[in-house]
């Protein structure tokens, strides 16, 4: 009896790492199709080599039952997996009546930057860049929660690279790359629409802060 039930929590445990995962996954932007496709590429996958390996593992050890090593195995596989693709949901502050473009640039910094300039630039870390959550939370400086607002979470629009010039104050004609990932925050009764603002960084970027791959 105590042996079932173990077996049971077990599955229970396993189930709700899976239902997380799940999650985890669905949220991951992708280029190619919906990342909720994806999710249950990935789930299935996982489905699959956790069984084959479990009946591997269940023929090599005599007394270890397939149920367990199956429910073990499935259980690491999503923890590690959880682990890697989690990221926290990032809050972003903008000036009070912000509109526009927000453009948050990939930088060498240990820590985000994520209250936004007037220009509405701001800098995320390296780590952040390549993992981030495609829903931030949007606030203006007093509090508000104006997320409704913001727009244009499109995955090959998402991630963009360009070149500014170095210092367009000494007509330096050196070239700098700047990653960063940008959507936009658009006016009240505008929720939904893209309103396709520009902004030309060359000039409002602080270069040193720029990532640099070693």
């Amino acid at each position: 009896m105590k042996y079932n039930i173990l077996i049971i929590t077990l599955w229970i445990f396993t189930i709700g790492l899976l239902l997380l995962l799940g999650l985890l996954l669905s949220r991951i932007p992708s280029f190619s199709f919906p990342s909720q496709i994806g999710a249950v590429v990935i789930l299935v996958t996982l489905f699959i080599g956790s069984a084959a390996l479990a009946k591997l593992f269940s023929e090599i050890f005599d007394g270890l039952k397939f149920t367990i090593a199956f429910a073990v195995i499935l259980s690491l596989a999503s923890m590690v997996l959880s682990y890697k693709v989690y990221t926290p949901k990032l809050t972003i502050t903008v000036p009070k009546g912000f509109t526009g473009r927000i453009t948050l640039i990939r930088s060498n910094l240990s820590k985000n930057v994520l209250n936004v300039d007037s220009n509405g630039i701001g800098y995320i870390r390296n780590r952040t860049f390549k993992r981030f959550d495609m829903n931030p939370v949007v606030l203006e400086a007093d509090g508000t929660d104006i997320s409704s607002r913001a727009v244009g979470f499109i995955p090959s629009e998402f991630w963009v690279d360009t070149v500014i010039r170095a210092h367009p104050e000494l007509n330096d004609q050196t070239m700098l790359k700047v990653s960063y990932v940008h959507f936009e925050v658009v006016p009240k009764g505008q929720e939904g629409r893209r309103q396709d603002y520009g902004i030309d960084l060359t000039g409002l970027v602080d270069t040193a802060k720029l990532y640099r791959a070693h």
